[in-house]
């Protein structure tokens, strides 16, 4: 037989909401007469109670196994199991122990009272009951349960929030510790910042080892601990416990992490400045990334309390993780910013070695066309040859340039300089390559200098590597527009070159100033180059104080290059006003006759 419920209860093991009323509590009545549990059941109904009734020992501790009671009305004199023995059993449980048991009984002699107190009875009620005193009795225990359950659910609403506060200042703290360890790439500057990021919070001392190859040997060891003033970490080469070194060495042939407790006494090692370890707790671990050997961490507690608890060890875990990835980077910068330097050292020689025999095969060029007469078949071959030594030539003072930017050996040779002047010699220099490539030239320059100050030559490399990329990317039929205007107002100077090319995809724009990158990377690239002219453009640029950008509004629509450069300051005679424009339209049906004029005349090409 089921025991029976006045209503309903929380389930065992339910996690009570704090803004939920508490659910009410359980009083269990076991007679084996249906008639007293009638009794019982009027009686207590004024209680905001549930009442669950058994009828039998057996049923009674059923209902104890699976459920909590705030007091047990527990009848003495029942067939089978009586009272006595239920009481003794109920007590046997550890989660009913405590529970308080009142016997209902109509015998109060001393005997048996004695016999049900040693059975765990708090109290007697003799039967016929009286309403009122079972109430009364009931409702002190009932409210006696609800402060322990409300006192049971603050405690673990508590530990609820001290669970979480510490999760999350773990979390705040590996992000912290992360985002020092990115700001770190230089292995020497990497150490330092690995052998602090776990002071104060994981450890009051932290000892850092890194290895110097993949065999582990060891190559410096770093100390951090906490400074009593608050001015962060402090730190030293070296570990002056003989003891931790050890144990750093060791863990670069291990796996998994060691904890050591306590740690021994060492010898003081004068003016030193670590505090003393001996007695403490290290967490000693290995730091590897893919079977390579970076280095070992100890994170050392002094304290009164040294002990590393689980989450701890997880924290130190997952930082140990990270300060590997963070390692195995700087290594990877640093081999990059090495391989980078070779490449440049190579590519600087390759340019040199090829420039020699570019020289005297001009000469040898020149000689042939001092040849009179001059066979056609000979010129011919002349005309491939010198077209051919000259674009070579461009393409190895490309590459010179290039490198000698990023080895930051290009030194520019400044002067009061016209860039307008410039502008219309170096167009003047690109005019036949425009005409045989039957591309229109459209115009819009002052008619009056832009001065500033910079490298003449330098700044016609500029103006004719962006002139050069718009022939080689736009088509016959096509159009090139320049543009100059100088902003007083600034001191600023902006020259633009658009055309109406293949244009530039979305995802190439923030990358055409790279070294060597270019939208087609095939073999058989028919815009031909090395990809160094923008990069060059880019680098010189910045080298006179300006800025250059790229904008395209996709492929097949046109690319527009937008330098700005600083003016010269005002001298007498020269006015730094804004500049009239004169627009000039470029014909490609009619051959140059004269010199180049850029002025307010037009442009043929």
């Amino acid at each position: 037989m089921d025991p029976h419920r006045n209503g309903t209860s929380a389930p065992n093991g339910h996690r009570p909401d704090p803004h939920r009323a508490a659910p009410r509590a359980d009083v269990l009545v076991v007679d084996d007469l249906p008639e007293k549990l009638l009794v019982y059941r009027t009686i207590l109904e004024e209680l905001d109670v549930n009442m669950v009734t058994a009828r039998s020992g057996q049923e009674a501790l059923k209902a104890v196994l699976q459920g909590e009671f705030a007091v047990i009305l527990l009848d003495v004199n029942m067939p089978g199991m009586d009272g006595f023995e239920t009481a003794t059993l109920i007590r046997q449980r550890k989660r009913s122990a405590s529970t308080p048991i009142i016997f209902l009984t109509a015998f109060t002699d001393e005997m048996r009272m004695e016999q049900g107190y040693a059975s765990g009875a708090v109290d007697y009620i003799p039967t016929p009951v009286v309403p009122g005193i079972l109430r009364a009795k009931v409702q002190v225990f009932v409210e006696l349960f609800e402060m322990r359950r409300a006192g049971a659910m603050q405690a673990e609403e508590r530990a609820r929030r001290k669970a979480a506060e510490e999760a999350a200042d773990r979390s705040a703290f590996l992000a912290a510790a992360g985002d020092a360890l990115t700001r770190s790439l230089t292995t020497g500057a990497m150490a330092r910042t690995v052998a602090g990021v776990a002071v104060p919070f994981l450890a009051d001392v932290c000892v850092f080892l890194l290895a110097e190859d993949e065999n582990g040997t060891p190559a410096r060891t770093i100390c951090a601990w906490g400074d009593a003033t608050d001015q962060g970490p402090q730190r030293m080469d070296g570990c002056p416990d003989a003891f931790l070194q050890g144990a750093l060495e060791r863990a670069l042939e291990t796996e998994g992490f060691r904890l050591l407790a306590p740690l021994p006494a060492h010898a003081e090692v004068p003016g030193m400045g670590m505090p003393g370890v001996a007695g403490g707790t290290a967490l000693v671990m290995p730091l590897g990334l893919r079977d390579r050997v970076l280095g070992s961490i100890a994170f050392v507690r002094t304290g009164p309390d040294p002990a590393y608890p689980p989450n701890d060890v997880a924290v130190a875990q997952e930082l140990s993780a990270r300060i590997s990835i963070a390692l195995e980077n700087a290594r990877l910068v640093r081999d990059i910013q090495e391989a980078d330097q070779r490449k440049d050292e190579f590519l600087g020689m390759l340019a040199h070695e090829l420039r020699n025999p570019l020289a005297p095969l001009r000469t040898a060029v020149h000689l042939l066309d001092l040849q009179e007469p001059r066979d056609e078949l000979v010129g011919q071959a002349r005309d491939v040859i010198d077209r051919q030594v000259t674009h070579m030539t461009r393409l190895v003072d490309d590459l010179l340039d290039a490198t000698r930017i990023a080895r930051g050996k290009v030194l520019l040779r400044n002067e009061r300089c016209d860039l307008a002047a410039i502008l219309r010699q170096t167009a003047a220099d690109h005019a036949h390559l425009f005409r045989a490539a039957g591309i229109r030239v459209v115009a819009e320059l002052p008619d009056r200098p832009v001065w500033t100050v910079g490298d003449p030559t330098r700044l016609a490399q500029v103006m004719g590597n962006l002139l050069h990329n718009a022939l080689k990317f736009t088509d016959a039929g096509g159009t090139v527009t320049v543009r100059m205007a100088a902003d007083a107002a600034h001191a600023r100077c902006r020259l633009s070159v658009s055309d109406t090319g293949v244009g530039i995809a979305p995802e190439l724009l923030p990358f055409v100033f790279d070294v060597f990158r270019q939208a087609e990377q095939g073999l058989d690239r028919s815009r031909g180059g090395l990809g160094l002219g923008l990069s060059l453009v880019k680098g010189l640029v910045e080298m006179h104080g300006g800025t250059v950008t790229a904008h395209s509004a996709g492929m097949g629509r046109g690319t527009e290059f937008i330098v700005h450069l600083p003016l010269a300051h005002a001298t007498e005679g020269t006015s730094l006003a804004v500049l009239p424009l004169v627009r000039a339209t470029a014909v490609t049906d009619r051959p140059i006759t004269g010199p180049l004029d850029m002025g307010p005349a037009a442009w043929r090409i």
